[in-house]
């Protein structure tokens, strides 16, 4: 069984690149171009990794973060990996 990945990124080349890159390594990818998207997405699928980016316009990478983790509170699932991406890499970051 593949491992699925939940991407989340408002720029669609990274969202592309990281799919194929991803996916080439065998992975399953549910690429998410909102973080309301990637929501409804984690609501109705199990994910072995979240991998999303910082800065997105509407809800940042910080406020999708925060509702993945209320999201499996309600469902009684375990903690989901996350990574966070930028590409805006700063201190303040």
């Amino acid at each position: 069984m593949k491992k699925r990945i939940l991407l989340i990124d408002d720029d669609a080349l990274v969202l592309k690149t990281v799919s194929n890159l991803l996916e080439a390594k065998g992975y399953e990818v549910s690429a998410c171009k909102t973080g309301v998207e990637a929501i409804n997405a984690f609501k109705n699928q199990k994910f072995d990794l979240v991998i999303t980016d910082v800065r997105m316009p509407a809800q940042d990478g910080a406020r999708t973060i925060k509702l993945i983790r209320e999201c499996e509170k309600v469902l009684g699932s375990s903690r989901t990996p996350i990574v966070v991406i930028t590409g805006y890499a700063s201190e303040d970051v």
